[in-house]
């Protein structure tokens, strides 16, 4: 899987990265436990979207992925959902939430809609 750049890195149970790269386009081995193979496909889909175009990368910006079982503020998303944390220059973050297929969802608001729409009773997330 081709990397570009700005730096990505998914996160594991204890929050050390589980694979991505740094800088520039240089991977990382796993550190620590694998990723949920759900969670991987999830951000090859999301590469891929990524490789047919959109936004262009920020210089400098990092973004980290994490799951449900990667910090206990993100364990109200379903197994397979994502959120990637895109961290400014400026030290501004940007949370981006991505169901299984790729599409992405500005807001925890809109992944709660999404889930409603698909027939799914959301309590307390």
């Amino acid at each position: 899987m081709e990397r570009g750049n700005h730096g990505q890195e998914a996160r594991g149970n204890h929050g050390q990265g589980a694979r991505g790269n740094q800088g520039q386009g240089a991977r990382q081995e796993p550190r620590n436990m694998p990723l949920n193979s759900n969670v991987l496909e999830t951000i090859m889909r999301i590469e891929e979207n990524r490789a047919r175009g959109g936004r262009p990368r920020v210089e400098g910006a990092t973004s980290l992925f994490y799951d449900h079982t990667s910090s206990p503020r993100y364990n109200w998303l379903l197994p397979g959902w994502v959120v990637e944390e895109r961290t400014m220059p400026t030290g501004r973050v940007y949370r981006i939430y991505y169901d299984p297929f790729g599409r992405a969802y500005a807001t925890k608001s809109e992944v709660i809609l999404a889930w409603e729409q698909a027939g799914l009773h959301v309590v307390n997330p």
